[in-house]
C-alpha cells in the first residue's frame, strides 16, 4: 500500500505541474544568452528556448536550436552562424525583402516602407540542423502594421517562402 500512496503523492503532491528552468551562459558576440525552459515533472522532458539580447537591439530575440537538447549549450559553429545572422539584421531582412514586401502589401494594403525599422523587428530565428547545413531554417519578424509575424523561410542560402503567423 505505501507504493501505492507515494505514487498518488508523486502524481498530484507539490511537485506536480510546470517546473521554471532557466540557466544564461555569456558569448562574446551575443551577450549574454539565457535558455527559459520548463518541466512537467522533476524527472520529465524539458520544453524551452534561448533568448538574446545582442548590443544595440530594443528586444530580445529567440534562438531555436534544433540539435541541441533543451537547455544544453549549442555548439560552436551554431552559436558563430546565429552571431553572423544577428551582426546585421538589415541584410538578413534584404535577403527576404521581395517575398516580405508581397505579404506585407497584401495584408497592410499599403506599400512597405524603405527602411526596415519601419516595418518589422527581427523576433526570433530557427536555425538549421548542423547534420544538414543546406536544410530549412527561419526567421521571425514581428509586423506592428499587420499585427502578425512575417516568417521568411530559408533552405541553405535561398528563401523558399514568405508565411504570415499569428
Amino acid at each position: 500500500m505505501t507504493g501505492f500512496l507515494e505514487s498518488i503523492w508523486q502524481r498530484f503532491g507539490p511537485d506536480r505541474g510546470w517546473s521554471e528552468v532557466r540557466h544564461s551562459i555569456a558569448h562574446p558576440e551575443l551577450g549574454e544568452m539565457q535558455f527559459r525552459g520548463r518541466r512537467s515533472r522533476r524527472d520529465g522532458r524539458l520544453h524551452g528556448i534561448w533568448y538574446v539580447k545582442p548590443a544595440g537591439y530594443a528586444s530580445e530575440v529567440s534562438l531555436d536550436f534544433p540539435d541541441v537538447a533543451a537547455g544544453d549549450t549549442p555548439a560552436a559553429t551554431d552559436l558563430a552562424f546565429a552571431a553572423r545572422l544577428l551582426g546585421d539584421p538589415d541584410a538578413l531582412f534584404e535577403r527576404s525583402r521581395v517575398e516580405m514586401a508581397a505579404a506585407y502589401e497584401l495584408t497592410v494594403e499599403a506599400p512597405m516602407p524603405r527602411k526596415r525599422q519601419d516595418v518589422v523587428r527581427l523576433d526570433s530565428i530557427r536555425l538549421p540542423s548542423a547534420d544538414d547545413p543546406e536544410g530549412e531554417w527561419n526567421v521571425g519578424w514581428w509586423c506592428e502594421a499587420a499585427e502578425h509575424w512575417l516568417v521568411a523561410y530559408f533552405r541553405g542560402e535561398a528563401v523558399i517562402g514568405v508565411e504570415l503567423e499569428g
